[in-house]
């Protein structure tokens, strides 16, 4: 049959090789000189193993099982023969060869002693564990625990903030907090079993092993350290194999791997079997050890590896971690309090202000009295013990903008070889600094950038952090699975197409990866294509509610393509008012609460988005999850307080924009979402919030999310510094339909009170939640293109297919753009950006009107000169000419059009009014 080298692997299949004899086989490294062999006889009664030509042992079970392969040699080529007398011939004999060559003696690294492969470590009070690379161990043994909480309410999720003690988050915790424990702490990532989906991350010194552990140290994982001859008899992994709902993909399911097979003919699909999440199950941990810990010991099970200091609970200590910067709030008219993180093994902390000390010993926090909160105050902080310090660790208190993560961040696969990054302006934000797996990738002004330098079947985590010189904000994060190199063939595998949630006038449908795709598309009602790209999510848009449609999924590179079978959606009713009110609220929060529909589950999405499960009784189980930044948190069991649910928001910013969307669905038989109660609700907050770090903030507002505002006085607590909602900023029902008796405060002396009135009573334009319409307002390219689209009333005749790099199906603009960008009202620039939210020019918002003129009928047929004509880019000289001719846009007194300003909301309001008049259109 040939031979097969696996030189640099820990683990292999042969299933695909041996056509008889063998149900199948598969080994795995168990240390440098040994593996472990899994296999299935099938029509022999027994084979013979040998490594290096000499007989090693016999292979005799017709049933799944496993044995111990001795005598490799470290760092050399071994050859492993099977032998086993043919079927077809008995008077012959069937072999096969395979090479392993396990890694040297000395070839990883444990603290700072050089060890091998699967040597043992024990660490007394943390129990005894495999050296698996540099500095990372498995444990020998399995631990009993609950992945979440016992019972039917339970999610395969590792729940750090459980307090539920038979839990795996719970012991995780422990550990974590354990100051005196050898592990480095860091950022675990779970994956879903069935697609390898990024599902949810969480910070620890220790893991739960996952499938992909499985894969790779196959060996070391499925020992069994009391019986080297046997499987485990039970392991769990993270990784769920079913979802809960598309955004949290917390799921409530996951895979167990037992040492019973069913008759799957593969391993290891034929010994993994889903169980319940809030049933007790087996998991082995997997940790970093920290590499300045002292180590000694040979790695025997006889001599394993051992910390010294460990027995008397201190682990030896060469270097600190610097401290990092959590938090200062105001503590009056000229204090702050300063607040950082613990470092492990730190005896006391050092903070200064240039080179005065401002203080010196164990605690976390600070109050710094007499700050000047008008000027920039530089601190640096230095974590010691005895004679060991930390690097210094600066951070910076006074007048500087803050900068959220970028929005809109995506990730995908464009081939094996290219991943292509995109995401939306951050305020404040100069430029872009790209990271991936946490070592620097690229700066960056745009707000795009391809990684060309990757490796197949690799799983990569992306960040990318807006700053400004020093100022950092926090990172949008990604997970991205680069497939595999593509044959010449066609896409391999089933694609299943799936709903994740259905509204009154969205679906959203998700779909599995096929090994070998380089594209998708959807088609819906079998004909018309309303999608193409590279990932593996679509939402479409500009349904019907009630209506019934279908959608497939096509999977294809160059070669040929797969599709999947058609599946029926029927879209949701339109959602009845989720009933929001106001309630009081502390300081910088923003607070509501809302009458929630019995048995549904209930959302308030903003990204981060907050999830309430039912249990009955009024009792709820609440989640955090944060898709840009990966943070995923359970907040415990709250209740209904006199039958509404409460939500509220702290440590909000001042002057900010801030809209959340509160939803209630029930889950239908296919485990799809419907949405049955639906309200959107939104607020500035006020521009006096406290915060020792929020000072000279001045966001725009946008106006976009206002509907059929009739003003009232926003209801606030204390001074002014927090917010509650009023609920009739925004029905559920979207659009508007006859007129709507609106007032603004602050337009008695515009130019364009007329127009901005009559606009407003159409709904074209809207206004703030205080009353205001702000006219001084700067206008995005997306929201004069809405504007324009609310007027004339276009419709998208089939869903939008997205050909921008910068827009996104789950933008806040995308339903209401996608018209204008069908009927050729919005066009983008060559470099396929849109740029939506960038401010929009007298130029751009000219180009607008005109196409909707020529839609009219309109026709240039002479030209208006100005002073400044040589500063009109080319291409808008014809469409300045034509809203001209119209008088739709005017210059200014001194003949100059001034193509190059950025439009205001009142501009905005008087241009579209005129042309609306010039269509006879009000």
């Amino acid at each position: 049959m040939g031979r097969i080298d696996f030189t640099g692997k820990l683990s292999g299949e042969l299933d695909q090789v041996i056509k008889d004899g063998f149900t199948y086989v598969n080994w795995g490294l168990v240390d440098a000189s040994s593996i472990g062999l899994f296999y299935k006889l099938n029509g022999i009664d027994q084979a013979e193993v040998y490594v290096n030509d000499m007989k090693n042992t016999e292979l005799t079970s017709k049933l799944s099982s496993s044995a111990r392969i001795s005598g490799l040699k470290p760092g050399e080529k071994n050859v492993i023969r099977l032998n086993w007398i043919s079927i077809e011939n008995p008077t012959q004999t069937d072999s096969l060869e395979f090479i392993i060559t396990p890694p040297a003696l000395n070839a990883y690294m444990l603290g700072e002693s050089k060890a091998a492969f699967g040597s043992v470590v024990d660490l007394k009070q943390y129990g005894k564990w495999y050296l698996v690379d540099n500095q990372t161990l498995i444990s020998q043994n399995t631990v009993p625990k609950y992945i979440d909480i016992q019972g039917e309410a339970a999610g395969w999720r590792v729940d750090m903030s459980s307090k539920f003690a038979d839990s795996v988050g719970y012991e995780l915790n422990q550990i974590k907090e354990d100051k005196q424990s050898p592990f480095e702490r860091q950022w675990w990532i779970v994956n879903a079993f069935d697609n390898g989906e990024y599902v949810q991350g969480y910070s620890s010194s220790v893991g739960l092993v996952t499938k992909e552990d499985l894969e790779k140290y196959t060996g070391i994982v499925l020992s069994d350290s009391s019986h080297p001859n046997r499987m485990v008899t039970s392991l769990a992994f993270s990784n769920p194999n079913t979802y809960g709902d598309s955004y949290g993909k917390s799921g409530n399911t996951g895979p167990v791997f037992t040492e019973d097979a069913s008759e799957a003919d593969t391993f290891l699909n034929s010994h993994i079997k889903s169980a319940a999440a809030g049933t007790l199950q087996n998991f082995k941990f997997k940790a970093t050890v920290k590499n300045n810990v002292e180590f000694k010991g040979q790695g025997t099970p006889e001599d394993p590896y051992v910390i010294p200091t460990l027995a008397d609970g201190e682990p030896v200590i060469t270097k600190l971690d610097s401290p990092r910067y959590s938090q200062s709030s105001a503590v009056g008219d000229n204090a702050i309090r300063l607040q950082w993180h613990a470092v492990e093994g730190a005896e006391q902390y050092i903070l200064k202000r240039g080179s005065e000390i401002l203080y010196e010993g164990p605690l976390l926090e600070y109050v710094h009295e007499g700050v000047n909160f008008n000027s920039i105050t530089k601190y640096t902080l230095v974590a010691r013990k005895g004679e060991i310090y930390s690097e210094e660790s600066k951070f910076t208190i006074g007048i500087r903008n803050y900068i959220p993560y970028p929005p809109d961040f995506r990730a995908e696969a464009l081939d094996s070889s290219k991943v292509r990054l995109t995401w939306s302006k951050a305020d404040y934000a100069a430029e872009y600094v790209i990271t991936r797996n946490d070592l620097p990738l690229a700066v960056t002004k745009s707000t795009s950038y391809e990684d060309g330098n990757v490796t197949p079947d690799t799983t990569y985590i992306y960040k990318v952090i807006g700053r400004d010189g020093d100022n950092e904000g926090p990172p949008a994060v990604k997970s991205v699975k680069i497939p595999k190199v593509t044959e010449d063939v066609a896409p391999k595998g089933q694609i299943n197409i799936r709903v994740n949630r259905v509204y009154d006038n969205r679906v959203d449908l998700q779909w599995n990866l096929v090994e070998g795709a380089t594209q998708y598309e959807i088609y819906q009602n079998q004909v018309n294509k309303v999608w193409s790209g590279h990932s593996n999510t679509m939402i479409a848009y500009t349904l019907q509610p009630g209506r019934t449609y279908t959608y497939r999924v096509v999977a294809s590179n160059k070669y040929g393509k797969i599709e999947s079978s058609t599946i029926e959606v029927q879209t949701a009713g339109i959602p009845q008012s989720m009933n929001v009110a106001p309630m009081n609220a502390s300081n910088a929060t923003i607070a509501f609460e809302y009458q929630p529909i019995e048995g549904a589950v209930h959302y308030v999405e903003r990204n981060p988005q907050t999830k309430y499960e039912p249990l009955g009784n009024g009792l709820y189980r609440k989640t955090y999850v944060n898709t840009a930044t990966g943070e995923t948190r359970d907040e415990g069991i709250v209740a209904t307080v006199n039958g509404k649910l409460q939500f509220s928001e702290v440590g909000v910013e001042r002057s900010k924009y801030y809209e959340y969307n509160i939803i209630a669905v029930r889950v239908r038989p296919d485990g799809s979402e419907e949405v049955i109660g639906k309200q959107t609700v939104a607020v500035t907050t006020p521009a006096d919030g406290t915060g020792a770090t929020v000072y000279g903030y001045n966001y725009p507002v946008l106006p976009y999310p206002y509907v059929n505002y009739n003003p009232t006085p926003s209801v606030t607590t204390g001074k002014n510094d927090s917010v509650t909602i009023n609920t009739e900023v925004i029905p559920s029902n979207e659009g508007n339909k006859g007129l709507v008796n609106v007032v603004f405060t602050d337009i008695d002396r515009s130019y364009a009170k007329d127009a901005i009135n009559s606009l407003a009573q159409k709904g074209i334009v809207r206004g703030y939640f205080d009353g205001t319409f702000g006219g001084q307002q700067k206008v995005t390219r997306a929201e004069f293109a809405i504007f324009l689209q609310r007027a004339f009333g276009y419709n998208s005749v089939i869903p939008y297919v997205n050909e921008f790099t910068d827009v996104h199906s789950d933008a806040w603009y995308y339903s209401e753009i996608a018209p204008a960008l069908q009927q050729g009202i919005l066009q983008g620039f060559q470099d396929r950006t849109l740029k939506p939210n960038a401010y929009i020019t007298r130029e751009q918002a000219a180009s607008m009107i005109a196409n909707v003129m020529k839609k009219e009928g309109y026709v240039l047929s002479s030209f208006t000169p100005y002073e400044d004509q040589k500063s009109i880019s080319e291409w808008a000289r014809s469409s300045i000419g034509l809203v001209a001719q119209e008088s739709v846009m005017k210059g200014y007194p001194d003949q100059r059009f001034l193509p190059k300003n950025e439009l205001t909301r009142q501009e905005s309001a008087m241009m579209i009014y005129n042309l609306m008049k010039r269509n006879n259109d009000l």
